[in-house]
């Protein structure tokens, strides 16, 4: 193969002559040609740099083919820049161990692919020119630990960036728009993404920083890393005003801190298998954050709002796991919910013996976030990676508010100022008397089996009475028996289970809502007294001959009917003389009367005690 020598006879030629030589061979640039401007090089070029030079610069070249900067044992030592200004290139081969090469693009338009394998000191393409339609590639392959690499992406448009097997890589990507960013086992490298929008990104066998401010992310999965024993460097990954559609973050080890800052907005955010010291979520937007606490071990998990701003989260899932004391430390871990907006929150299969405070926590109706696309399920790995650990995820519904509790002991949480009063509570075998209520409303409402209900409303009920609240106690205690009520309704008139201890308690059940609503309401007592009794007294009355007037009343019928009337108060009272109505009208004593004094004795005994028990419903213990 010819080699063409570039010497600053031919290079004067190229530039200020204008001559373009038909050149067909690969070529070299001598120490004296450091320059060279205005080109069409329309030939394979293969940069093979020799000699003194630190640094050759292309300005509005146009190369027709691939450029290929190849290692020749020449470029470590000092080092060297090679910098593309404004040129048209179809792609770019970066090859060999350049450990003290740099290489920069600012303003040029590339139609292939950008590779590097093997070292470099840095690479940068800034300003790029490439269409929608023609994004290129970069990828990073077979980087050694011999020094610290920067790629630096700014305002330049991908299509996929690739980061495989490299170590120390710090890659930094500003104002730019990346289809697909994808690091593959690079155990020691940096991700710092500014001001971009991004498609997915995708971290396996990643471990370093991460810090994220003002972007738009489709979706982002980090997926475990491997680090050295001797190695006790811990990493932090930082978001900050980010618009994220989904995160996953699994299989992670020695995480110091996971930091999610001001105006982040995340469709689904996931964690599993990992090992974090740390985990802050501060005045942010999320759809749904799923916290499978089996999966995880942390010291702190803080979730909380600023100053007069709530971090809202539509539906917050705390899933399956003892979260108590970890091995090795001599702290509980604590989860601390503090200032939050919350649609639903769900406990399932989670078991509590360890620190949990939440404080300030409010219902705030369902935020709809401003992201492109609409996650409303984690991936399928995650689905797979819990399912292998035996948790169940199921898919959040929003048909309507709720703190769900499911299969769970929530253990001795602090709840200080929070409102659950318009969530609807959803119950399954579980225990929650232990909780701790200061200034804070639960749900009044428990959806799930009667006999699921009729439990959680005496927990709560109990919850209650131990924090000295009878007033709030006793609505419970209505709730339990209506409850408790509607089982022995359902066991009798729709399975057939038709026994009589269970007719009669259903019966007692069913008089004491209706006559007092279970000793809460006196109004209704009085009620039914007045009603039941003015009832029983016609009864009474027509026995004893009595008959409604015709239209118009003459005087002496409402003469009549005022007599009558005033005979009235007496029957309420159980003790009332059998025979003082017909004594009082001049009337004989029937059979039929006499049944109804009896009946009227018994019902209006009955619904005065119903009366004075609703009555002293405050007083009592």
């Amino acid at each position: 193969m010819n080699r063409i020598e570039i010497n600053d006879e031919l290079w004067h030629r190229i530039n200020v002559g204008g001559e373009i030589p038909e050149l067909t061979g690969n070529f070299q640039i001598l120490d004296g040609c450091k320059r060279l401007l205005n080109a069409d090089l329309n030939f394979p070029f293969i940069l093979t740099h020799r000699g003194s030079n630190h640094q050759l610069q292309f300005f509005n070249c146009q190369f027709i083919n691939i450029v290929i900067i190849e290692h020749t044992g020449e470029w470590q030592g000092v080092e060297r820049f090679v910098d593309f200004i404004e040129c048209l290139m179809p792609g770019l081969e970066i090859n060999g161990n350049n450990v003290s090469l740099n290489v920069n693009l600012l303003n040029c338009q590339l139609s292939g692919h950008v590779g590097v394998s093997g070292d470099i000191k840095s690479l940068r393409l800034v300003n790029g020119k490439a269409s929608q339609q023609h994004k290129i590639e970069l990828s990073i392959h077979n980087k050694s630990n011999a020094i610290d690499s920067t790629i630096e992406i700014d305002n330049f448009p991908l299509s996929r960036l690739e980061i495989f097997d490299s170590m120390k890589v710090a890659l930094l990507v500003q104002q730019s728009d990346v289809d697909v960013i994808e690091f593959k086992h690079a155990p020691s490298a940096s991700i710092n993404l500014g001001t971009s929008r991004i498609g997915s990104v995708l971290l396996s066998g990643f471990r370093g920083d991460i810090r994220c401010i003002q972007c738009r992310i489709d979706e982002m999965a980090c997926i475990g890393f491997s680090y050295a024993q001797q190695d006790q460097t811990l990493v932090s990954y930082r978001f900050e005003a980010v618009q994220l559609g989904r995160l996953e973050m699994y299989n992670l080890l020695r995480l110091a801190q996971l930091y999610f800052g001001d105006g982040c907005q995340i469709g689904i955010l996931a964690f599993g298998n990992m090992h974090v010291t740390h985990v802050s979520i501060n005045n942010s937007s999320i759809n749904w954050l799923l916290v499978p606490t089996k999966l995880m071990e942390f010291e702190l998990f803080e979730l909380s709002g600023g100053p007069g701003r709530l971090l809202q989260i539509n539906y917050l899932s705390f899933l399956d796991g003892y979260f108590e004391q970890t091995k090795g430390v001599s702290v509980k871990p604590k989860i601390v919910l503090d200032n939050l907006g919350l649609y639903s929150i769900d406990f399932a299969s989670f078991h509590n013996n360890s620190l949990i405070y939440v404080a300030n926590v409010e219902f705030r109706e369902r935020k709809l976030l401003d992201l492109t696309k609409d996650y409303g399920a984690v991936s399928t790995d995650f689905r797979q990676l819990c399912l292998d650990n035996g948790i169940m995820v199921q898919t959040p519904s929003f048909d309507f508010p709720m703190l769900r509790v499911y299969n769970s002991d929530l253990g001795k949480i602090n709840f200080l100022s929070c409102d659950f009063g318009e969530m609807m509570m959803v119950f399954h075998a579980s225990k929650i008397t232990e909780i701790f209520l200061s200034g804070t409303e639960m749900p009044m409402k428990i959806e799930g089996a009667f006999a699921e209900r009729q439990i959680g409303y005496a927990q709560l009920k109990k919850v209650y009475e131990s924090r000295g609240d009878s007033v709030k106690s006793h609505e419970y205690l209505a709730r339990e028996l209506e409850a408790h009520m509607q089982s022995l309704q359902r066991a009798n008139f729709f399975k057939r289970k038709r026994t009589w201890h269970e007719f009669f308690n259903y019966l007692t059940l069913w008089l004491n809502r209706e006559s007092n609503n279970f000793n809460t309401s006196w109004g209704l007592a009085f009620y039914c007294l007045v009603g039941a009794g003015a009832t029983l007294f016609m009864c009474h009355n027509f026995s004893l001959g009595y008959e409604l007037a015709e239209y118009p009343y003459t005087l002496q019928q409402l003469h009549n009917f005022e007599e009558i009337a005033s005979l009235f108060p007496e029957f309420l009272l159980p003790i009332h003389k059998a025979d003082y109505i017909s004594e009082a009208v001049d009337m004989p004593v029937t059979h039929w009367s006499r049944f109804w004094d009896f009946l009227g004795r018994v019902v209006n005994g009955f619904l005065l005690y119903q009366l004075i028990q609703a009555f002293r419903k405050y007083g009592k213990k």
